[in-house]
């Protein structure tokens, strides 16, 4: 319906939870999308004391309920948030699709990429690596980190700008 949105996420327990909420459109130093009522998929981002820990204390996870809109097609929205700065990227589902086998396959796939340690070899050597939500932080040297951000795809993770390790771009 007109104004209404229907949000799912892998960080929720089970996977056919859909929660829909009520949005708009505005004007900011341009077009702008808000969530105007509560939605706790998006609340899980948002609220100061992220329910598993997540995030500094009394910031959460620092998501944005508002978001200036930086371009849009029918694949895809890309936005910014007004107070995190932070990039988002709104992919449509197809109107038949089940949400409920979407989103397990997308915990299927997070859980099958966790393990007790991680390296990263470029040219043959290996590089020390943190996985800490959903951001793998590789130890160059005593000096250097490398931070990169990933989501989880259907089938395995996509980082958000390609990462230069040892010359080497992926």
């Amino acid at each position: 319906a007109d104004g209404q949105v229907t949000i799912a996420s892998e960080t929720e327990t089970d996977p056919s939870t859909a929660v829909t909420s009520l949005y708009s459109l505005g004007e900011d130093l341009g077009v702008t999308l808000n969530f105007d009522t509560k939605n706790s998929v998006i609340n899980y981002f948002v609220h100061p004391r992220n329910p598993d820990g997540l995030g500094s204390t009394y910031k959460g996870m620092e998501g944005d309920y508002k978001f200036m809109v930086m371009e849009t097609s029918p694949e895809r929205i890309r936005l910014r948030g007004i107070i995190s700065g932070n990039s988002y990227i709104l992919t449509p589902m197809p109107s038949d699709a089940d949400w409920a086998t979407e989103v397990e396959t997308y915990q299927n796939c997070a859980a099958d990429m966790e393990f007790s340690s991680y390296s990263c070899v470029v040219n043959g050597k290996t590089y020390s690596t943190v996985r800490t939500n959903r951001r793998l932080a590789i130890r160059i040297d005593d000096q250097n980190t490398v931070y990169a951000p990933f989501i989880y795809t259907k089938t395995g993770i996509s980082f958000y700008e390609p990462i230069t390790i040892d010359g080497v771009t992926a």
